[in-house]
């Protein structure tokens, strides 16, 4: 029953964003009419904001998308385009609420977003050197990524996030080579309802079931993960 159900949860996803990369495109334009995203465009804004006051992007991300490896600054070189375009839009509406990203998703157009996600999309994930990492905290963050937790009712992390964690496009995340601060914020925002625009609420649900040493162990294991950039 619960494989059906994230099954169904990852079809929603799956439709709803095959709809928006049909559909989305600036405000007022037909299907037919509307650019497509320019990368190009997404570099420059990365590199030197708007006119509309939005900072470049490479302030806190790097032109190359790498972050810095804070909980505040994710790795988004070569994730899915389209999860990063959600994820800009979520902040410019609030379903997805930071004090940072907020403001600077409102002040960029959709076009912009859309520009965006196809520059930091088409980037290749340039893998760190792997961290050092304790040998028992990576072997049960590898069983909790692989097998979940099933007396919890927790699926494997890779069911839906694809082998390793590489991600699945349109609009499933890379885990693998995501900092481990962030990814373990990202788990305990959603635990505590402040991160909420998950479909679903599939991983308000999950972290719900997983304790302090889970999401450790499973950020951790993550981070260490080189299968290189999403499909």
């Amino acid at each position: 029953m619960r494989r059906a159900w994230f099954a169904a949860a990852l079809a929603a996803l799956a439709a709803g964003a095959a709809l928006a990369q049909t559909a989305s495109g600036p405000a007022g334009g037909s299907a037919s009419a509307r650019a497509a995203p320019d990368a190009e465009r997404g570099r420059r804004i990365v590199e030197n904001g708007t006119s509309s006051g939005a900072v470049p992007c490479a302030q806190c991300h790097g032109v190359d998308g790498s972050g810095v490896g804070s909980d505040a600054f994710p790795r988004i070189d070569g994730q899915p385009a389209f999860y990063i375009f959600k994820q800009l839009n979520d902040y410019a509406s609030g379903a997805r609420d930071n004090p940072i990203m907020g403001p600077i998703a409102q002040s960029l157009s959709e076009t912009e977003r859309q520009d965006l996600a196809a520059y930091f999309g088409s980037l290749p994930f340039v893998a760190s050197p792997p961290p050092t990492s304790d040998p028992q905290l990576s072997r049960t963050g590898r069983v909790i990524a692989t097998m979940g937790i099933p007396e919890r009712g927790v699926q494997g992390c890779v069911n839906c996030h694809g082998p390793d964690g590489a991600g699945i496009a349109p609009a499933t995340p890379r885990l693998a080579g995501q900092w481990a601060s962030y990814t373990r914020a990202q788990l305990d925002a959603f635990r505590q309802g402040t991160r909420n625009n998950d479909v679903a609420a599939v991983m308000r649900d999950l972290s719900r079931r997983m304790n302090e040493g889970d999401m450790a162990a499973a950020s951790a294991y993550f981070e260490a993960q080189r299968p290189g950039r999403a499909p």
